[in-house]
């Protein structure tokens, strides 16, 4: 039986890094290393966005990324290369949270849609990662007071990503080809 989930992101972004750079150590530490900062930044812009209502919300949304950048638990993601879907999951789904608070300011279908393509890649990075369909909502219901009857639309669009999700499982996937 097999242990090992569907994440056609990350096989795809290791099978485009392998085609471009070939066997090159190098470079997918390199890669590791882009995507971590990335993922320190866009939790200082999520951050900051959250508590821009705050008097020292730069300052906190600084120490908390730069603690994040620091922390030593984060080295073996960092430095492993198999690790890259634990930066993924975390990234992709950051970017949809900003997509979010984005949406709650100025409503666009632009906006929405990349709620949605960041949070479905992030899922299939590594399935850890559907935990932001409950962390999205309750920023929104904590951090900008939105009424839980809209955040009702957000629960049912979870619910059907989750259901698509089984059926590619289900239906589609043998225990040979998940990986």
């Amino acid at each position: 039986e097999s242990s090992f989930d569907y994440r056609p992101i990350t096989t795809s972004f290791f099978a485009i890094e392998y085609t471009i750079f070939g066997q090159n150590p190098f470079i997918s530490h390199l890669i590791n290393i882009i995507l971590y900062f990335l993922c320190v930044w866009i939790m200082f812009c999520v951050l900051h966005k959250l508590f821009e209502d705050y008097k020292f919300n730069f300052i906190f949304s600084f120490l908390v990324a730069f603690i994040f950048l620091i922390h030593p638990i984060h080295t073996e993601v960092v430095a492993n290369i198999k690790c890259r879907d634990e930066l993924l999951a975390f990234l992709l789904p950051m970017m949809s949270l900003w997509f979010s608070l984005r949406f709650y300011e100025k409503p666009t279908y632009q906006t929405a849609l990349l709620i949605i393509i960041f949070l479905v890649l992030g899922i299939f990075s590594k399935r850890t990662a559907i935990i932001f369909m409950a962390i999205i909502p309750l920023c929104l219901v904590f951090y900008r007071q939105i009424k839980l009857k809209h955040i009702l639309y957000f629960v049912v669009f979870a619910f059907l990503i989750k259901t698509c999700d089984f059926t590619i499982k289900t239906l589609f996937l043998t225990d040979d080809s998940t990986r």
